[in-house]
């Protein structure tokens, strides 16, 4: 899609509750599609939609360029988990060690923790260290119930049992795998389960068994650094919002102060 059409779209919505945000959605799915390369590479996509109505359903191969492949997570890493040492032990929580929660899931790049841990506790409990480069994403709690956070690790991390990390195969799709996961959020927040009293979780196979878009190297370099553009584009038209709506507010004071003086 060109960048003309995206911003067209916006133009028609762009004041309405939410917009921005439904905005970034549309990118992220637009991108994981293929649809932000050239026309010579999108020549081998099999079928057109309208990206309007396939946002809300599921990608099928068929959406994909023919050299894109489909695959689920479970094949792109190794899925860890984590683990909270016991919190009696003081010695497990005096050391560096980031240890990730969900609390902390809230950028899209992470290389510290509000807690740390020690090494011991790397040695002794679940919470064993990370390399740098994993995908985290939660898999339990109530923030399900509306995201579904991901991230991108920049140094070594623990993570709690409530996450799940992707230990890549090959590190250099861990900035594409990332926008993928984000961009399939309202199709893995439809597997979440709910308990009667509340808790939400994704069992093993919501997300082991994810069907993940997988571009050839090349592509996801250009599709990233392309989606950051347009991301900023966002945050560009999400200011341009607050400030208005600080305009409106002013004038609704101002009209509601000169009302209450003629009133006096």
């Amino acid at each position: 899609m060109k960048a003309k059409r995206l911003i067209a779209l916006f133009e028609r919505v762009g004041d309405a509750p939410g917009a921005v945000e439904r905005f970034r959605d549309l990118v992220l799915w637009l991108a994981i599609q293929g649809r932000f390369t050239n026309e010579n590479a999108r020549r081998g996509i099999r079928r057109e939609r309208d990206c309007e109505s396939s946002l809300d359903g599921e990608l099928t191969e068929a959406d994909l360029p023919e050299d894109w492949q489909l695959v689920p997570l479970r094949s792109l890493g190794v899925i860890r988990g984590g683990g909270t040492p016991s919190k009696s032990n003081p010695d497990y929580w005096s050391g560096d060690v980031p240890w990730v929660s969900p609390k902390d899931m809230k950028l899209d790049y992470l290389s510290d923790s509000r807690l740390h841990v020690s090494h011991l506790a790397t040695l002794e409990t679940p919470a064993r260290i990370l390399p740098p480069g994993c995908v985290l994403f939660v898999v339990r709690g109530m923030i399900l119930a509306h995201s579904f956070p991901v991230a991108l690790t920049r140094a070594s991390v623990t993570i709690n049992q409530d996450m799940k990390a992707l230990e890549l195969f090959d590190s250099r799709h861990g900035e594409f795998v990332l926008l993928a996961l984000k961009g399939l959020r309202d199709r893995v927040l439809s597997r979440v389960q709910r308990s009667s009293h509340g808790t939400c979780r994704l069992d093993g196979d919501s997300y082991r068994k994810l069907k993940v878009p997988v571009p050839p190297l090349y592509e996801q370099q250009r599709i990233v650094a392309r989606v950051g553009e347009l991301m900023s584009l966002c945050d560009q038209l999400k200011s341009a919002q607050a400030e208005r709506e600080r305009q409106r507010n002013r004038l609704v004071a101002a009209l509601f102060s000169e009302v209450l003086r003629d009133e006096l």
